[in-house]
């Protein structure tokens, strides 16, 4: 979606095919009782994009999607950790701003990635992209639903913080 506004037609399969992979593709358990080894959502996509949840996939944080934007000529700027008022500012602007959010209290898991990074989730993980502010309501577009709805400040806020305030938008937002 962040492509398309930025006038660049691929398709979602491209991107799928082209996103790095960060594995083994489905969680190792552990020998000594211990965290199962499986992938980093900070360097590639965990798990099989089929899968979700707990039954063998995860997904994909902001930098993999900024450096894959970037093979498209598109640069987008990592809003992560800013305060709510930078992702609005974003939008009064007129750019939209995918944003990782917890649609649920979790259930969260850990594991260790391969090089023994310790990785703590929450498996009710969503994102969606941002596309306008209204007042007090966010509009957005959901990918997994195919649909567009809104949200208020505070829900937007709420689910947001569940994730760790991931976001990107395009560079000059």
């Amino acid at each position: 979606m962040l492509l398309a506004a930025a006038n660049v037609s691929v398709s979602q399969l491209e991107l799928q095919r082209r996103l790095p992979r960060s594995g083994p593709l489905d969680p190792i358990p552990s020998r000594d009782g211990g965290l199962p080894i499986w992938g980093d959502p900070d360097r590639g996509f965990v798990g099989r994009a089929a899968g979700g949840g707990t039954s063998g996939g995860f997904g994909v944080y902001q930098e993999p999607i900024r450096q894959l934007a970037g093979r498209y000529g598109v640069d987008l700027r990592d809003l992560s950790g800013a305060a709510p008022t930078a992702v609005f500012r974003a939008l009064r602007s007129g750019h939209p701003v995918m944003v990782w959010v917890g649609l649920s209290e979790g259930p969260y898991k850990s594991w260790r990635t391969p090089s023994g990074r310790r990785i703590t989730v929450n498996f009710g993980e969503h994102t969606v992209v941002l596309t306008g502010l209204r007042g007090d309501t966010l509009q957005l577009n959901d990918p997994l639903t195919g649909t567009r709805a809104t949200w208020t400040r505070a829900q937007f806020v709420k689910l947001w913080n569940r994730l760790g305030r991931r976001a990107l938008t395009i560079a000059g937002a």
